[in-house]
């Protein structure tokens, strides 16, 4: 999704500043290897596994006409340092993982998404939802 069409030092640049949230805490071999080796053996291998997804979700919309999910894992965050891990119920999460499982899928699926914000928490940050449809 990210290196499609990329030259060589674009792909390089984008991997190197994607590690800077990477802390080990989710796998993210996945991410390197489209970055540093965009074969066409590893293009196929990765549309396949999006073919799959998609399947997956076109199932889901033929029985329902959206789905409500979470934008990230908790409320917006606070500016910081970038790098750094964003607070959440007590714990430190890792940035890629407080906000790549709820939007990424839909930004590699295609699927249209609208954010709905619901208020704001205790602290006056932000909270929201998304609306997935077909």
């Amino acid at each position: 999704m990210m290196c499609e069409n990329q030259p060589w030092i674009m792909r390089k640049l984008m991997s190197m500043d994607f590690g800077k949230f990477d802390d080990g805490s989710i796998d993210m071999a996945a991410f390197y290897e489209a970055m540093n080796n965009p074969t066409e053996e590893n293009w196929n291998g990765w549309k396949t596994e999006n073919d799959k997804m998609l399947a997956i979700w076109d199932a889901f919309f033929k029985k329902h006409d959206f789905v409500i999910c979470p934008v990230t894992n908790g409320c917006a965050f606070r500016k910081c340092e970038l790098g750094t891990a964003i607070p959440i119920d007590g714990e430190k999460v890792a940035y890629s993982s407080y906000v790549i499982p709820y939007s990424t899928v839909f930004a590699a699926t295609g699927h249209p998404t609208a954010t709905i914000p619901m208020g704001l928490n205790k602290e006056g940050l932000p909270i929201g939802l998304q609306i997935v449809g077909n």
